[in-house]
């Protein structure tokens, strides 16, 4: 389909008919061969008669032409407001209550908290921990079998292999 095709089946199929459909007046077709120019007159029929019919009601509360909304047009449930004053009663009772928010520490919560002699006695503090990761005399009480340490007594004896730990520690074989 050429351009021109394409551009008549455009005219015919979607400006006409949207012009006819919303009450337009669909201009003559002029006698030039140039379909883009008629395809502009076509296009701006359409924006014209749309602009002059956006916001415009045909009748709405026994008025009728440009429509304007006024004061009683709608019921507030109609527009999603609370009429009864639900909300208010609500808000009023939770700012009434002693406490509306129980899930949250208090002022005096937090003042027995940090009043406290130790609040956090069950914890360790920097002191014990550096104390205990200072310690060396094995205060796990960790045993050479749980870490499958070699016991110094043996003098490497117990040792899988003594040719793999001997070039493992880059010492020279014994001949």
């Amino acid at each position: 389909m050429t351009a021109t095709n394409r551009t008549e089946q455009l005219i015919n199929t979607v400006l006409i008919p949207a012009i006819c459909n919303l009450g337009g007046t669909v201009p003559p077709r002029p006698k030039v061969t140039n379909l883009e120019d008629y395809q502009f007159l076509l296009l701006q029929e359409l924006v014209n008669h749309l602009v002059n019919t956006v916001n415009t009601v045909a009748s709405v509360f026994g008025r009728s032409g440009n429509v304007v909304a006024q004061a009683g047009d709608y019921t507030a449930a109609q527009v999603g407001a609370d009429p009864a004053g639900i909300a208010a009663a609500g808000d009023a009772t939770h700012v009434a209550a002693t406490d509306p928010h129980p899930q949250y520490a208090t002022d005096s919560d937090l003042s027995a908290h940090t009043g406290a002699v130790a609040p956090h006695s069950g914890h360790a503090t920097t002191t014990a921990l550096t104390a205990h990761t200072g310690n060396t005399s094995n205060p796990h009480a960790t045993t050479a079998a749980q870490v499958a340490a070699l016991a110094i007594a043996n003098n490497l004896s117990d040792l899988s292999s003594a040719a793999t730990s001997r070039t493992n520690l880059s010492v020279p074989a014994i001949s």
